[in-house]
């Protein structure tokens, strides 16, 4: 959104707290079978991959804007995006090896603060 006031470290944090709210509303059972579904099926799998993608190259652009740098190529807008996503997939795997979801929106809020930690006197 060209006319948004907040920084995507913070678009980010908002993000994570409605997915995973929504998410784990019933207790973890409609993300556990979410999971199964999705690990059955080459086709979501690749599906999922494809907004996978697509979700780095936003978040990219939306750093590339925050940090007032060129978002094209291996730069720290993609970095910092690369990070945030590849935080949020090791959180839910590690969830998804023992079952259990409690943490799961702490956990993925922690890696979020650890990295704007890390980037945001980058902000312009």
């Amino acid at each position: 959104d060209p006319e948004r006031t907040r920084n995507t470290f913070d678009f980010w944090a908002q993000w994570l707290d409605t997915a995973f709210t929504a998410l784990l509303s019933d207790g973890g059972e409609g993300y556990r079978a979410h999971i199964q579904m999705r690990n059955a099926s080459p086709p979501v799998l690749g599906g999922l991959w494809a907004i996978h993608v697509e979700y780095e190259d936003l978040l990219t652009e939306s750093f590339a804007k925050d940090f007032g740098m060129d978002g094209a190529g291996v730069t720290l807008p993609r970095l910092v995006a690369g990070m945030l996503l590849a935080g949020n997939n090791y959180v839910r795997r590690e969830a998804d090896k023992i079952g259990d979801y409690s943490d799961l929106k702490s956990e993925a809020m922690a890696v979020l603060y650890e990295i704007r930690t890390l980037f945001a006197h980058h902000l312009k």
